[in-house]
């Protein structure tokens, strides 16, 4: 017997799908991932080398306010007789500023010509330590200022380049390059020394 024929024809033989990927290429379920890896550790490091310069910075500054701080702190400028709160006298009165007492009797030496502009303008003028924390750069500064109101008419200064200890008594040195006035309203005096 032989086989018959089916009613509907012979089957076809079946076509495969075809594959929109190329021949023998099955498309991957899973997206590729994006390897980040380098970037990741660029951003890593950028962000320790900005905090480190931050740091750096932020130490910087905090050691110049700090300093800053500790120099204004060691000069005491609101003391009787300082640039901010000089003394009233009147020529050859005694008077002290910062345990450093200055004998009475001196007296101003006004210059004659142009020759005597710069040299001792202050005659007579001593200076003794009471001070117990006498110290290498501890020396007397002064500056004598003739006024007329708010007007500086003239100024002397007067310094002493030795150390003295406590009970010391030296000779001050006193210049100016002023012409001292003959009539001035008030005299005043302040310590020009830079430590207290």
């Amino acid at each position: 017997m032989s086989q018959q024929p089916p009613p509907y024809g012979a089957p076809e033989p079946q076509q495969p799908y075809p594959n929109p990927y190329g021949p023998g290429a099955y498309p991957n379920p899973y997206p590729p991932r994006n390897n980040n890896g380098t970037r990741n550790v660029l951003l890593i490091v950028g962000l320790v080398v900005v905090l480190f310069c931050g740091g750096l910075v932020a130490l910087t500054a905090w050691g110049v306010v700090s300093v800053k701080n500790g120099i204004e702190d060691s000069f005491d400028t609101d003391y009787r007789g300082s640039s901010k709160d000089p003394l009233t006298i009147k020529e050859g009165q005694a008077f002290e500023i910062r345990d450093f007492e200055y004998a009475e009797g001196w007296s101003f030496v006004r210059p004659t010509g142009p020759d005597d502009l710069g040299s001792d303008q202050i005659t007579g003028l001593s200076v003794t330590s009471s001070r117990e924390d006498a110290e290498s750069w501890d020396r007397p500064s002064i500056t004598f200022t003739f006024r007329e109101g708010t007007r500086v008419l003239a100024q002397v200064d007067c310094r002493l380049d030795v150390t003295l200890s406590e009970g010391d008594t030296a000779d001050m040195d006193c210049s100016g390059y002023d012409d001292l006035p003959q009539e001035f309203e008030t005299l005043q005096v302040h310590d020009r020394s830079t430590y207290e």
